[in-house]
Formats: structure tokens, C-alpha cells, sequence
């Protein structure tokens, strides 16, 4: 990929993506802690928990971005890893 494309995109893509990722692991590990309590989870357990399953599908990804139409060229391959 391209060095210019990633560094005019890296703002975005971290304006984007880091508090939707932030938000998504907090409300995980809030049901987690709250909704599975008979595993005494610690909070921190659950935030963990919430790390790993509310991380962004990357097959959804790159539909979204082939569906909007990307106006650059981007190596899908390197997005799926």
C-alpha cells in the first residue's frame, strides 16, 4: 500500500475506529460482568473478555468498503490479516 494514501487516511481510520472499539468493550465487558456473574468474573476479566469479542469483523470490512465504493486502491488481503 501506498505510504501517502496511509498517512492521509490514518487520522480517519483512528478518529473512526478507536472509540468504537473503546465503546464496544466497555458495553461487552458490562454484560459480561453483570450477565455472567455466576463465573466471578473480576471487572477486569470482563474487560479482557470484551477485548476479544468485540473486535471489528474484518470480512464485514471490506464489504463495507467495496459497497461505498473506496477511491483508493487498497490491498483487501492485507485488511482480511
Amino acid at each position: 500500500m501506498n505510504r501517502i494514501y496511509v498517512d492521509n487516511c490514518v487520522l480517519q481510520i483512528l478518529l473512526a475506529a478507536l472509540p468504537g472499539m473503546l465503546i464496544a468493550t466497555a458495553l461487552t465487558a458490562c454484560v459480561c460482568y453483570t450477565f455472567f456473574a455466576r463465573y466471578s468474573w473480576s471487572f477486569m476479566e470482563a474487560c479482557f473478555f470484551g477485548c476479544i469479542i468485540s473486535a471489528t469483523d474484518p470480512v464485514a470490512v471490506v464489504a463495507i468498503l467495496k459497497e461505498v465504493g473506496m477511491m483508493y486502491p487498497v490491498n483487501y488481503n492485507a485488511i482480511l490479516n
